[in-house]
């Protein structure tokens, strides 16, 4: 008899088991804004968290320790954005960190990008002005290729559009030493963008951008709608992560103005949520 009981123990035993490691568990809560993800190619994924007013880049381990935090120099002008995080695209040196800074100069309409690349202790790899990466999130932005990084089996290219007005847009292409740091499931075919850097498609289609960024008293989000998406709805997120601003945008107009005389300073994050999922997050500073 004691075998009859045997087999529905077991059941009910594997039943248990299969459920719990199906359940979507809550892990812990980081006090630091939205946080991005980096894959690094001897280090493994990280969590990133970049803090553009303190000039502060943190990565963190799986297991929520801190794996480096790197301060991020002076640039000329104010810090926007990092891109392209990696161990070995901009140098041949493996055991080091190098990145991509953005920071934007002047004012207005006088506003102009400067793109530099650093190492993680803060030497200067490279820096050039009125030059954003493809795709960047720049005022004078009258066209772009989506994809920044381009790895060919002829070497890996990094495209820089430069400013184009009152002339044409040019784009400027540098050949890079070394190698972008991809996970196994993306070493071929790879365009890569943003800081969401193993990605083949940049983000969903919304090419989004805001200027002027930093802004005083408004800035125009210019953005597309992915095919056959009609409307969605624009959110801005101060750092702890609640909601400040929502407007409802549709695909008659390719850009909203916002006004921001009524956000104190600091740094913000936005997106579009669609029917079909979001954008990538941007940030937006403030100075009032």
């Amino acid at each position: 008899m004691k075998k009859i009981f045997i087999l529905p123990a077991l059941l009910c035993c594997l039943f248990f088991s299969i459920d719990s490691k199906s359940q979507i568990t809550y892990e812990t809560t980081f006090n630091v804004g939205i946080l991005s993800e980096v894959y690094l190619r001897s280090s493994g994924w990280k969590f990133m968290d970049l803090n553009i007013v303190s000039h502060q880049l943190t990565l963190y381990n799986l297991d929520y320790s801190v794996y480096k935090s790197i301060a991020i120099p002076s640039g000329g002008g104010t810090l926007t954005n990092v891109y392209f995080i990696t161990e070995n695209l901009f140098d041949n040196d493996s055991t080091d960190l190098e990145y991509a800074a953005m920071y934007g100069a002047g004012s207005g309409f006088n506003t102009f990008p400067i793109t530099t690349i650093f190492d993680e202790t803060g030497n200067q790899l490279f820096s050039a002005d009125s030059v954003y990466p493809s795709g960047g999130d720049w005022l004078l932005y009258f066209g772009y290729s989506p994809f920044p990084i381009l790895a060919t089996d002829s070497g890996t290219f990094m495209l820089l559009n430069s400013n184009g007005f009152p002339i044409l847009p040019r784009t400027k292409i540098y050949k890079l030493p070394g190698t972008f740091d991809l996970p196994t499931c993306c070493e071929s075919g790879s365009f890569l963008g943003g800081t969401n850097q193993y990605l083949t498609g940049y983000n969903s289609g919304f090419n989004m951008y805001s200027a002027p960024n930093p802004a005083k008293n408004f800035t125009k989000v210019y953005f597309e709608l992915p095919e056959n998406i009609t409307t969605g709805q624009l959110v801005f997120f101060n750092t702890l992560a609640n909601e400040v601003k929502r407007f409802t945008v549709d695909d008659l107009f390719n850009y909203i103005q916002v006004s921001t005389d009524d956000l104190p300073s600091g740094t913000y994050s936005y997106k579009i949520i669609t029917s079909q999922g979001a954008s990538e997050g941007k940030q937006l500073v403030v100075v009032q």
